[in-house]
């Protein structure tokens, strides 16, 4: 799989994938979204985690440690769920690197139905494709449609993170 350089989404949601996070996915240079959320993955989120992403989950895993640094570089992040892990420390300050979620983004159609608009990129996707997030939405799980790429959400909880929410996150008015 590591020569997928221009795989564009992986979906291995709700298996029952065990160990460290492969460096399969390191040379996926084009990967936009990856769900890898339901699954028995150990260890720390690795540094080498694509910038290109914009829709990561992790959730429901066994990850482990502070959260990594290397998520200050995932500037179109527009998902973030790391939610039911084992991930520790504080809250990382650089939320302000996250510029897909600090500036007004709208999807606009053009001549493809399937095709979105962002300040860094167009992705067209075949009718057929779908993003969905399933998120805890007031307690309860919940599957969001998010077809136009417009919902944005970072989903920190069921870890065991300390220390004070960053005033950063005030930047973030998606």
């Amino acid at each position: 799989m590591g020569s997928l350089g221009m795989l564009n989404a992986l979906i291995l949601r709700n298996n029952s994938f065990t160990g460290k996070f492969s460096v399969f996915l390191k040379n996926c240079y084009e990967l936009i979204m990856l769900d890898l959320g339901d699954n028995r993955f150990s260890g720390r989120i690795p540094y080498w985690l694509g910038v290109n992403l914009q829709m990561l989950s992790l959730r429901r895993n066994q990850f482990s440690g502070n959260l990594s640094p290397s998520l200050c570089d995932l500037t179109n992040i527009q998902l973030l769920d790391l939610s039911e892990n084992n991930l520790s420390g504080q809250i990382f300050k650089c939320l302000k690197n996250f510029t897909a979620m600090s500036q007004n983004v709208t999807s606009t159609s053009t001549k493809d139905p399937g095709a979105v608009n962002f300040p860094y990129s167009t992705i067209t996707f075949s009718d057929k494709f779908d993003f969905s997030a399933l998120l805890m939405w007031k307690g309860e799980e919940r599957l969001f449609k998010n077809n136009k790429l417009i919902l944005r959400t970072i989903d920190l909880s069921s870890n065991q993170l300390i220390g004070d929410i960053p005033e950063e996150i005030g930047n973030l008015i998606g």
